[in-house]
């Protein structure tokens, strides 16, 4: 305990520092996460573009991200939900996430920062992860913030399902600071929610109240400091400290008895069993305390032409458990048998009960270092070979202890990880080389070897090819081949037992309460994972912010690691003794502890389609000019319609030197562009940053926006179009403070992206010599059925003026799983629909004008579920087996929540 208070004291103490830099730590699964690099762009034709040759699938604007409404970047991420997710790899999809190209060193580090601090958010495929020392298994979002701003948030968030309880409560403050290339944040957190028990849906037996949510408290606090130094480093301090805790209860325990026939209570002539149902003295418990803390250190630099970066974490994970065991009941019993006349069958057991708990802690403690170079090589024919190494070093030391009746069972590992990654971009052909058919082709090749000190040498390789036939067109092949371990919580956590837990019995079809053992199994191997994708992407119109993309994903896995998801009859040929069941057949406990199976393999065919628009509206237009007139003339505008030109163009130099008149320079460049209809946004805003670049091309811009300014009124005035977008990034007017930027502005704007996918195979082999499991034809997946033949996914919003809302709907087709004694079990399609609707105040609003102490805050009503939908799932018979009522199955149903928003 002490190592936790001392995490504790130095986290509090390097949160209160303030003079230092910041970080991120990797967002993966695996108890050994290791620090792995950040990166910025050397050369890039985007100012903080992630150095890639593979250009982004989807970027958003400010605008953009703003008609979203979300409150934070968290929040952001999961409304984008279809276009970032991925189903590749042993990452679960979530994305890599970087800050102006650089690789965070923990998402927790900016996952509370607020979405109006971003001025552009790229999102990336998986193979660009590969120059950031990943597998290409995750996207990539990187996140580009505004070169001045600052912001106090709070929020309040209440709600709850409306059949009652559940009630959730979420306060958070944060802070964040910009300016000079310097960036400060703070953030806070508190959240808890009621939990929901069998009784307040009307589901509680004799069996006692169980939780079908739990209890819990939720309490963060994180802070960074982001600093540069005149030696062309820069420092980054960060660390966040994390406690969860949450209780569940399991319902009260039966016990068996048998009444001797020559019991003065006996009736019969022969022995007679009876049951009794008791706690200690309620409903058996299980509480958690989780404390996680972190810091990190990274230093960024150029030397020569190479951009490096070091990052070295630490950190500790410490949870703690009790699990209230059956009582042990034999002294009961033994009076029985005794035949003492003062012990009835129904007389008080307090007395006679020998009450038991599990207590379990376990200790996670990680020191990691990685050392990241990335650089251009070489000048092709077809470009410039770049490349990324990197080395990673990170020692991992997990303990257990499990304590029951007296004895203690412990074990202590520990995981030594050197890993060694080499990936290299390679320009094949470039559109300037005017071969017909190609107007871009580039390969990646990337080669990994790790040494873990418990398993040996590992490998990883994946190539990849880039070809774009035409602009807006590309298409993609690429090739994974990767050994994993399994995690040291796999291979090394202790056995735990949790009684009472709710389960279906595919075997005899029917529901059970069943004991589950968790814990890890220390005979388990390296998987072997191999991917192969092809996948194509096209923007067809021009003019028009629409995309379409499809891709077919091909895996293989040998010797993958799970657990067992079901409990039906495949698993259990194949792995009898991980189920018990009495004289009867009924199950009496389950082990899930992970194994290794044969082989899985899937296929998917997926297509993805996204549209955004912004509609111009002419009264908009007229605001919006007025207020540029009244407004937008500061003297800090680079130019203006009356000036003198050699006065403008002496103001737009000066602006052209710091980051804020490049961005806000940048907006006016792509407003006229686009209004005269030469190049679309996109391209406008290419053009301006290859512009800007070089010395040469500063003078071409300057004398292009020179010209444009004289004909349209300078940057801040006159022209319709730069009027309807309103003040750029960081120019103050619309957002009320300096920094803030606009909400979106005041033209219509909507978006949509929809994801399908077609599920081709799904199968696994458990073991040599057994039939092959099929989840798209009649095996269990897990207890909610198989696969689905199809998904589908859309995201959507509109935003108007002051006003937004978003829509999502997730479809999933109708499952089967052919149980035993009870014949098939059918599992409906069904689709959830989440709805939101948000108002902000902004200065301009007439709220905001009447109440000047409301600007800044956004109001959201929000609805999970909105049609409180949930899968129907029958028997053969038609009847709805006990664990599959919708009660149990979706204990929240339709949740509805109000949160306030306030910026300063």
């Amino acid at each position: 305990m002490a190592f936790r208070h001392l995490i504790l004291a130095s986290s509090a103490t390097l949160i209160s520092l303030g003079s230092v830099g910041y970080a991120q730590t990797p967002n993966e699964p695996e108890d050994e996460q290791q620090v792995l690099e950040q990166v910025r762009v050397v050369g890039s034709r985007f100012v903080k573009q992630a150095l890639t040759e593979i250009d982004p699938e989807v970027r958003l604007s400010s605008e953009d991200i703003a008609a979203y409404g979300a409150s934070t970047i968290e929040e952001l991420l999961e409304e984008l939900g279809p276009e970032i997710a991925s189903g590749r790899g042993r990452g679960g999809g979530s994305p890599i996430v970087l800050v102006d190209g650089v690789r965070v060193a923990s998402f927790r580090e900016v996952r509370s920062y607020p979405p109006e601090a971003i001025q552009r958010m790229d999102v990336l495929p998986e193979e660009a992860s590969l120059k950031f020392g990943y597998g290409a298994n995750q996207r990539v979002i990187n996140i580009i913030l505004k070169p001045e701003f600052s912001a106090v948030t709070l929020e309040v968030e209440l709600g709850g399902p409306t059949e009652g309880a559940g009630f959730t409560r979420e306060f958070e403050a944060g802070y964040i600071g910009i300016k000079d290339s310097r960036r400060t944040s703070f953030d806070g957190e508190i959240e808890t929610d009621d939990g929901i028990l069998e009784a307040d849906r009307g589901l509680a037996d004799s069996a006692g109240d169980d939780s079908l949510t739990s209890e819990s408290e939720d309490f963060s606090l994180a802070g960074s400091f982001h600093r540069p130094f005149d030696t062309g480093f820069r420092v980054t301090l960060s660390g966040d400290v994390e406690q969860r805790n949450t209780t569940e209860f399991l319902g009260l325990s039966e016990l068996d008895f048998v009444l001797p026939a020559g019991s003065p209570f006996s009736n019969t002539a022969v022995d007679t069993e009876f049951s009794r149902l008791v706690g200690v003295p309620g409903p058996l418990m299980s509480e958690r305390e989780t404390l996680d803390a972190n810091a990190s250190l990274s230093v960024t630099g150029d030397i020569d032409e190479w951009f490096l970066t070091s990052i070295t974490k630490i950190g500790q994970s410490v949870t703690e458990g009790t699990t209230d065991r059956t009582p042990d009941a034999t002294a009961f019993q033994a009076s029985l048998s005794a035949l003492d006349p003062n012990v009835s069958p129904d007389a008080d057991l307090t007395s006679f009960l020998n009450f038991r708990s599990e207590l379990t802690e376990r200790t996670t403690t990680t020191v990691s270092t990685n050392v990241l170079a990335n650089g251009r090589l070489m000048e092709l024919p077809g470009g410039r070979l770049s490349t990324g190494l990197s080395a990673d070093l990170s020692h991992t030391q997990r303990k257990s202890e499990t304590r029951l009746d007296g004895s203690v069972t412990q074990t202590d590992l520990d995981r030594q990880i050197g890993k060694l990654q080499g990936s290299f971009d390679v320009p094949l052909i470039h559109e300037d080389m005017e071969i017909a058919g190609f107007h871009s082709l580039t390969a990646n090749v990337t080669a990994s070897v790790s040494e873990y000190s418990d398993f040996g040498r590992l490998f990883g390789f994946d190539g990849t090819l880039s070809w774009s036939p035409v602009d807006d067109t590309r298409l993609l092949f690429s090739y994974t081949h990767e050994e994993g371990p399994p995690s040291m919580s796999q291979l090394g956590d202790t056995i735990s037992l949790t009684p009472n837990s709710d389960v279906f019995d595919f075997v005899r079809g029917e529901s059970v309460v069943a004991t589950r053992i968790d814990g890890g199994s220390p005979d388990l191997d390296a998987d072997t994972r191999q991917v192969f994708k092809l996948s194509g992407e096209v923007k067809p119109f021009e003019e028009e912010d629409l995309r379409l993309s499809v891709t077919y994903l091909d895996t293989r896995i040998d010797d993958p690691i799970g657990s067992f998801p079901s409990i039906d009859a495949e698993l259990e040929n194949a792995f009898p003794s991980r189920f018990v069941r009495d004289a009867n057949g009924a199950l009496i406990s389950y082990d899930t502890r992970p194994i290794n199976y044969v082989e899985e393999t899937r296929r998917d065919l997926e297509w993805r389609l996204t549209w955004r628009k912004t509609f111009s509206s002419k009264n908009d237009s007229d605001d919006q000019s007025r207020q540029g007139r009244g407004q937008g003339r500061t003297a800090e505008s680079p130019g203006r319609g009356d000036a003198p030109p050699a006065a403008m163009q002496e103001r737009m130099m000066a602006f052209m030197n710091t980051e804020e008149g490049r961005a806000r320079l940048e907006e006016r460049y792509v407003a006229f562009q686009t209004e005269k209809g030469e190049l679309s946004a996109e391209e406008a805003r290419a053009r301006f940053q290859e512009l800007v670049a070089t010395e040469e091309g500063r003078t071409q811009l300057r004398e292009e926006l020179r010209g444009q300014f004289a004909r349209g009124g300078g940057p801040n005035g006159a022209s319709s179009n730069s009027a309807r977008r309103g003040p750029p990034p960081g120019a103050g007017g619309g957002g009320g403070f300096r920094g803030r930027g606009g909400r979106g502005g005041n033209d219509p704007r909507i978006f949509v992206s929809l994801r399908y996918v077609m599920h081709l195979e799904d199968q696994r082999i458990l073991v040599d010599g057994l039939p092959v499991q099929d989840f798209l034809s009649g095996s269990a997946k897990g207890s909610n059925g198989g696969t689905p033949d199809h998904e589908f996914l859309l995201y959507s919003g509109f935003f108007y003026k002051d006003f937004g809302t978003r829509m999502s709907v997730n479809w999933k087709g109708e499952t089967q799983v052919d149980s035993g004694i009870g014949g098939p079990l059918k599992f409906s399609d069904y689709a959830t629909t989440n709805l939101r609707v948000f108002y902000n105040v902004r200065p301009t609003s007439e709220l905001g004008q009447k109440f000047n102490w409301l600007q800044g805050a956004r109001f959201s009503l929000e609805a999970d579920n909105l049609f409180d939908e949930v899968v129907q799932v029958s028997d053969a018979s038609g009847l709805i087996p006990l664990r599959y009522e919708g009660n149990r199955l979706d204990p929240r149903g339709q949740v509805v929540r109000l949160s306030v928003r306030k910026q300063f």
